[in-house]
């Protein structure tokens, strides 16, 4: 089903996809000896691999331009008027970039932007959903994974599904960059759960390893 809706995206922008095989095409007759010596085969597979390269690459391009758009619209992270005013506008802009541009890389960093707007529109059920996407695109890729899941706790939270995101927390607690906010935001969801054991455990171990945080003196005072 992906492949087809990539190749019906690409029929839908003729001229562009004319343009770029058109140079394709140029480039093989200008080097036709060496790939007849080639074989059939591989001179097809040639043409073939160079064509879906050059157009991932213009494909790239013309997402990076949209999301940059999209981006831009939601440049002031504070809650003033008029980034309140430019949230509607980001999120369509956004969503075509995630429609329009699937072959693009940009695609896929749009998921989690669109994610974090839904969820700051209190949409959290596609916020989640959005997010799980995004979760699946960054597969492998441990720091984007981790921050991920911090963020679909957050979604959770949000929706009083307290036991969905302790889970997600206990997912990252061990990870270095997460555990202080881990452990932290740990004991606070063990405590609003009547988790009593279990969020001292997480504040002991929080002032164990974090000796120097702020929020130390909070913590001692809870383990009381």
């Amino acid at each position: 089903m992906a492949g087809s809706k990539d190749t019906r995206d690409i029929l839908k922008r003729p001229d562009e996809f004319i343009t770029i095989s058109g140079k394709v095409l140029q480039w093989a007759r200008e080097h036709g000896r060496p790939l007849r010596y080639a074989g059939i085969a591989v001179a097809v597979a040639a043409v073939v691999f160079i064509a879906a390269h050059t157009y991932l690459n213009y494909a790239d391009r013309k997402g990076q331009d949209s999301y940059n758009k999209a981006y831009n619209a939601i440049a002031e992270t504070n809650p003033s008027e008029k980034a309140k005013e430019s949230a509607p506008e980001a999120v369509t802009l956004f969503e075509e970039v995630i429609k329009d541009h699937s072959l693009s890389k940009a695609s896929a960093l749009a998921l989690a932007q669109l994610a974090n707007l839904k969820y700051r529109e209190k949409n959290y059920d596609e916020a989640i959903a959005l997010y799980r996407k995004f979760l699946v695109e960054m597969a492998g890729k441990t720091r984007y994974e981790n921050l991920t899941k911090l963020a679909l706790s957050a979604c959770y939270e949000a929706k009083a599904d307290l036991k969905n995101a302790i889970e997600l927390l206990n997912s990252v607690r061990d990870y270095p960059l997460l555990k202080e906010t881990a452990l932290w935001n740990l004991a606070r969801l063990y405590r609003l759960s009547n988790e009593t054991e279990k969020e001292k455990e997480a504040l002991k171990q929080f002032a164990e390893e974090f000796t120097d945080s702020p929020f130390l003196p909070l913590a001692k005072a809870r383990m009381l």
